[in-house]
């Protein structure tokens, strides 16, 4: 039986064209229940289109960004060049938290006390942003 191989952009000869799907070479462990085939697709834009805002790919920001516009009346295009949430968003477990990778003593030490409670108070924010979007739209996430 033949095998059909595809080369990914970094190189990487893979069996199958799911190296399409993501921009890494490894895929995440929820593919398996959440295939990368489950994800909407849209056709590619074909003509002028007019907008009030357009939003350039489509990760956890840039799909953020839309829908939080769209709430607040805009019309918005968002534009991918491959799939939407196929970049580092579609294969990452992120994480919700309020550490930081430097550490509030070090912005602390950079930006005073007061960048450093405007730093935790913001991902603070952005964590509870996160379950009121899940419960708005009836994502059962384990958000808890």
């Amino acid at each position: 039986m033949a095998t059909m191989r595809f080369l990914h952009k970094t190189g990487v000869v893979r069996q199958d064209k799911s190296a399409f799907d993501t921009s890494g070479i490894t895929d995440p462990v929820w593919i398996h229940t959440e295939p990368y085939g489950n994800r909407p697709k849209f056709d590619a834009l074909k003509s002028d289109i007019e907008t009030d805002v357009c939003v350039i790919g489509s990760g956890i920001t840039g799909v953020s960004t839309a829908y939080e516009l769209v709430k607040r009346g805009h019309s918005v295009v968002l534009v991918e060049a491959r799939g939407i949430l196929s970049g580092e968003t579609g294969r990452t477990s992120g994480h919700l938290a309020s550490d930081l990778d430097d550490g509030y003593l070090e912005i602390a030490d950079k930006h005073g006390k007061d960048g450093a409670r405007l730093a935790y108070e913001s991902h603070q924010w952005a964590l509870n942003h996160v379950g009121e979007v899940a419960n708005e739209l009836g994502i059962e996430c384990e958000y808890r």
